[in-house]
């Protein structure tokens, strides 16, 4: 069902609400008046809601190719979102530290996940969060990318004509193949993160983008579902 039809659905159940319920509700016997309370106030409280057109959308996220050679990442949500603020997370694995990074001259937030004192560069688990209006463009890295002499190839011809000032991050054929986006966390299970290595999933004010090994897909899932 479309976003229109659930909208118009909803108006047809509110009208049918204030004409019939409130009604309904004054006509119940007196020895239940806890009921009728409760039927007075939800009957109003949808009503004030249609009358205000307070219909909540729940953002969803796509990941298209805009130009031969680059792809970008966004919601359905328009004009300004909400500002972002810090990712808490209820579980961390044993060992491990969280490294929190601003992204885009600070548009984003990256935290990555790794084992204290490893020296290793790189995350075997990272979290990105984006504010709802926020654009994530990627470039295709080809592996004819570069020039026999090591310059990077001129590609203006292959990107979107929109992105002019856009910052793009460069990534690969199988990194965007082994993207998978949900409608919301719950979702994701550890079957899904088995098949993919990037989970990507809208919540009521921002949406997030993880990253994880094949051996970090358990704790992965378990950061999914106690961060917010």
């Amino acid at each position: 069902m479309n976003d229109a039809r659930f909208d118009a659905l909803l108006q047809d159940v509110c009208r049918d609400i204030a004409a019939h319920d409130l009604a309904a509700a004054r006509r119940c016997a007196p020895r239940r008046p806890r009921k009728t309370l409760r039927v007075v106030i939800a009957a109003a409280a949808i009503a004030a809601l249609c009358t205000l057109g307070a219909v909540a959308v729940w953002p969803q996220v796509t990941l298209r190719r805009t130009a031969s050679n680059s792809y970008r990442m966004q919601t359905n949500i328009d004009g300004a979102a909400a500002a972002l603020t810090p990712a808490e997370f209820g579980y961390v694995p044993e060992g491990f530290v969280v490294e929190e990074t601003p992204g885009d001259n600070g548009s984003f937030l990256l935290y990555g996940f790794k084992a204290a004192g490893s020296g290793v560069e790189g995350y075997p688990i990272s979290v990105r969060k984006y504010p709802l209006d926020y654009t994530a463009w990627r470039t295709v890295v080809k592996v004819d990318y570069y020039n026999a002499d090591g310059t990077l190839k001129d590609s203006t011809d292959d990107m979107d004509p929109e992105s002019a000032g856009a910052v793009f991050e460069d990534v690969t054929d199988d990194r965007l193949a082994l993207t998978v986006i949900v409608e919301s966390r719950e979702d994701i299970t550890l079957e899904l993160m088995q098949r993919y290595s990037i989970v990507v999933f809208p919540t009521g004010e921002a949406y997030y983008e993880v990253m994880y090994t094949p051996s970090e897909r358990e704790n992965a899932l378990r950061i999914i579902q106690n961060m917010s």
